[in-house]
This record gives structure tokens, C-alpha cells and sequence, in this order.
């Protein structure tokens, strides 16, 4: 199957770096997210495998004008790079055969494989010193640096798998629970229900960058099909968008604090009566 990885300039000053199968509903959709009218400057179109790869790829060489997720300062070197890459499908080719090539070369060495485990460790490390949401590009290198300064085997693919599992980790531990397979029937669907436990979202526009933002950090890859059919997915089971506070709860947020003070005579006298009244209701032993 075929896809698309797309570049699109916006008038806010921005450039969306991402992947579709379908450029004109999710031109619709960028431009409802971000609430300024938008056009595409080209595409490149590759198989539905090679897509994330390229992907990467772009987003790790204009990686010092990176602003969030998928989103790019509109500046003068990064046009002139995308122009290049629209130009030359000779570029396009030599990133996708040096990506299979590192990979061929891992699969044929004869040396030690990578071992996943100790390097997701290292990886969580990393983003535990620099923040969970630090640009893969950065943590790739630095992982890079310590796998040998330690002298550990590793590799690209190896690294990235790596990256993966550390920030999955992250976000099982900052969610509280595991994914089941009844919860979260797809990846995007977990991380998901991953983001509405950790946080409340005012529209459904400021959830779906949220959804793209930690499929990027966690290397799931996506589009707009994929984020629409998660958030349609995920909101059959519980709600997505939170209520706004109703005047009775709005009053009671915003009402003064007026509390008495009393004395420290008046707190030693009271003291005796509130656990008097606990133990009424509550009874226990000591043991």
C-alpha cells in the first residue's frame, strides 16, 4: 500500500513534517488544528513501510528546528532542504538503502548482538536526566555515546527499538497501570487511554496533537486515519473532551476562603471530641 510523506506550510510560521494516505481530509484536519489556513508544498510518495523511515530521517536532519511533534520552524534553511529532497528522488533513495543497509549489516555481523534490555535502560536513564520529551534525535546520539563508551553493541535498529521500550516504560509508569488488550485493542488506542489518565483536554483538536506528539516520542507509527479511528475507537468507551464546571461547581472553586482561626486552647479542646467521633464511626484497636 501506498503513502505519502507530506510537508505543509501554514501561516503561523510553521512546517508539518508527517505521513497520509489521504493529503486532502488531513490538510482539513491540520488546518482545523491549528487554526490558520495552511497548503502543501510537496510530497514524497514510497511504500507504506518506507514511509516512517523516510520520516524519521527528515526529522532527524532538520532536527535544530524542531518546535514540537511534527512541527518545524518555516525558515529559509529548512524550504531549501525539503526543495532539495522534492528535486533529487536520487536523495530520497540513498536515505531509504543506507537505513536497509545498516540493518542488513546487523542481521549479517558476526560480532554480539545488541542486547534491548540493557540498552532501554540506558535510554530510560536519559530521559529521566533530560525529560521524557526530549526529541528522539537527541536521545539516539546520546545512547550512541554511552553504548560505547561502555563498550556495548549496538546498532540503528537496535537503538530505536530500544527508545521505544524506555518510553513505553515511562508512560506505564506515569499512567499507573498496563494496557490490557480489552483497554487498548491497537497502540495508538493505549497511548490514548495513556494521555486521558494523565491529563483533561478541552477539544478535540488539543487531544488529537497531544495523541501525535506521544506516538512521535514513543515511535508508534500513525497518520490522520489512524489518530481519527484511536480517538473514535477509544470514545465509544469513556468520554474524551472534559465538561466544563457547572455554576454551582465554578461558585465553589472561586468562593474566598473563610475559615475561623482559633486558639491553641481552643484546638486542644476540640482535639479529643474529633477523635471521639472518629472512633464512633470507625471503631479500631490498637495492636
Amino acid at each position: 500500500m501506498r503513502s505519502s510523506v507530506y510537508f505543509a506550510r501554514f501561516a503561523n510560521q510553521t512546517i508539518k513534517i508527517g505521513i497520509s494516505r489521504n493529503l486532502t481530509d488531513r490538510l482539513r484536519t491540520l488546518e482545523r488544528e491549528a487554526g490558520v489556513r495552511g497548503s502543501f508544498i510537496g510530497r514524497l510518495d514510497v511504500t507504506e513501510r518506507e514511509a516512517p523511515i523516510l520520516e524519521r530521517a527528515i526529522h532527524r536532519a532538520l532536527g535544530q528546528f524542531w518546535l514540537r511533534g511534527e512541527w518545524f520552524s518555516d525558515c529559509q534553511e529548512v524550504r531549501t532542504e525539503i526543495r532539495r529532497l522534492l528535486r533529487d528522488p536520487m536523495a530520497i533513495q540513498a536515505i531509504l538503502d543506507r537505513v536497509r543497509g545498516a540493518e542488513r549489516d546487523a542481521r549479517r555481523s558476526k560480532g554480539p548482538r545488541p542486547n534491548v534490555r540493557v540498552i532501554a535502560r540506558i535510554a530510560g536513564d536519559i530521559m529521566s536526566a533530560r525529560g521524557p520529551e526530549c526529541p528522539d534525535m537527541i536521545i539516539e546520539d546520546a545512547v550512541t555515546t554511552a553504548c560505547a563508551a561502555y563498550r556495548i553493541p549496538t546498532d540503528e535498529a537496535a537503538t530505536a527499538k530500544a527508545i521505544r521500550v524506555a518510553r513505553a516504560r515511562i508512560l506505564t509508569l506515569a499512567r499507573g497501570e498496563t494496557a490490557t488488550t480489552t483497554d487498548a485493542p491497537t497502540p495508538i488506542a493505549a497511548v490514548l487511554h495513556g494521555l486521558l489518565n494523565a491529563s483533561r483536554f478541552a477539544d478535540p483538536g488539543e487531544l488529537a496533537e497531544a495523541l501525535k506528539w506521544r506516538c512521535a516520542r514513543l515511535g508508534i507509527p500513525y497518520d490522520g486515519g489512524r489518530i481519527s479511528d484511536a480517538i473514535r475507537l477509544v470514545g465509544y468507551t469513556r468520554p474524551l473532551i472534559a465538561a466544563p464546571p457547572t455554576p454551582a461547581r465554578r461558585a465553589h472553586h472561586e468562593r474566598p476562603d473563610t475559615a475561623i482561626p482559633i486558639t491553641r486552647a481552643e484546638a486542644a479542646d476540640l482535639w479529643p471530641r474529633l477523635v471521639a467521633a472518629a472512633l464512633k464511626y470507625r471503631p479500631w484497636r490498637p495492636a
